[in-house]
């Protein structure tokens, strides 16, 4: 009995000795697990934090692999929550970059890209906003320099603009203002854009001033040209009227004594019938033209005389002058023609005819 009863309790513990290395097995290994576990998180904690530089300020250089690590190392991870919190955490470090590129792209070593717009920098400005809460230190660099991109962007478009504006108006003030603005542009193929233009600006304006110049010494030379011409005229005329002058003298001082017994006495009538003045008219009596006809001969001397006395009479107040008159109803009643004048061939010739004097225009001296 007693040989039984100290085999059982060796058997006891035995069992009870190997109960408790199991256990105690089991415990190692899950300590051991739980170490895994705990090494997993913080490899794939530092992994997302190598993301970034150390003090957090930016984004790390080579970030391309260091997203694939940090992915890597997240994937291992058991815990649901933390793997989604730092899986959360690359996605946001992948937007931050992409931002980053693309303001990179708009900004490069601090100068603007020439094919840049500001409708870019707009778009990007406002995804930039959700990286303020991620990483407010980023999020302050990327924005000055997206602000840097478009301020460069508004020099650019601006010195633009004016030089349109000096290619409309070729005004030296809109071109000095398009030089000075260019100046500002920092992008060196923008710059070289605008100078060709500006350049091609004030070659149009030098000649603009040019053809101003010489159309203004046209118009001078026009201008001297006319006075010389008005000055020549002017002398011309004045050499005619002096000359005319003189001939008007010695025509006066000619007509004068030449027509100072040749004018008849106003609304004067004189008849070849009977040799007489009468009241200026003549007789339409048939019998007394017949009577005249008869007697013409034996008193041509008579009419002679009178006509001539009649003429002198009435010629001689128009001595003191140049008297004019107009004789009207001219009737023809011998052959010759009259010479009222008294200057002709047939001065003092029996040719006769018969008219009206009008003297009312003779001034009275």
């Amino acid at each position: 009995m007693k040989k039984k009863v100290l085999i059982s309790a060796i058997a006891i513990s035995l069992l009870a000795v190997g109960t408790g290395a199991y256990a105690y097995n089991e415990k190692v290994e899950a300590a051991q697990l739980e170490q895994q576990r705990i090494q997993t998180v913080d490899k794939a904690e530092n992994a997302v934090a190598a993301l970034y530089t150390s003090d957090k300020t930016a984004l790390a250089t080579d970030l391309e692999n260091k997203l694939q690590a940090a992915k890597a190392a997240v994937k291992k991870v058991e815990n649901t929550k933390v793997k989604s919190r730092l899986s959360e955490k690359i996605t946001n470090a992948e937007e931050i970059f992409t931002i980053q590129s693309e303001v990179s792209n708009i900004l490069k070593n601090g100068v603007v890209d020439e094919k840049a717009s500001e409708k870019q920098v707009e778009s990007i400005s406002k995804k930039l906003g959700q990286v303020k809460d991620w990483n407010e230190s980023i999020y302050n660099s990327l924005s000055k320099q997206l602000e840097e991109a478009g301020k460069q962007l508004a020099a650019i478009n601006e010195a633009s603009e004016k030089v349109k504006a000096a290619e409309k108006s070729l005004k030296e003030k809109d071109y000095d203002t398009a030089s000075d603005l260019i100046a500002k542009v920092k992008n060196e193929e923008k710059k070289e854009e605008l100078t060709k233009q500006l350049k091609a600006v004030n070659e149009t304006m030098v000649a603009k001033a040019e053809e101003e110049k010489r159309k203004e010494a046209e118009a001078i030379a026009t201008a001297e040209a006319e006075k010389a011409t008005t000055v020549s005229n002017n002398s011309s005329t004045t050499n005619v009227s002096s000359g005319s002058s003189a001939n008007s003298n010695v025509s006066s001082g000619s007509n004068s004594s030449s027509t100072s017994s040749n004018k008849p006495s106003s609304s004067s009538t004189y008849s070849s019938s009977n040799a007489s003045t009468s009241g200026g008219s003549t007789s339409s009596n048939p019998k007394a033209n017949t009577s005249s006809k008869s007697t013409s001969g034996s008193s041509s001397s008579s009419k002679t005389t009178s006509s001539s006395s009649s003429s002198k009479g009435s010629t001689s107040s128009s001595n003191s002058g140049d008297k004019s008159g107009q004789v009207t109803n001219v009737e023809k009643t011998t052959e010759g023609e009259i010479d009222y004048k008294g200057t002709g061939p047939n001065k003092g010739s029996n040719t006769y005819e018969g008219g009206t004097f009008d003297g009312s225009n003779i001034p009275d001296w």
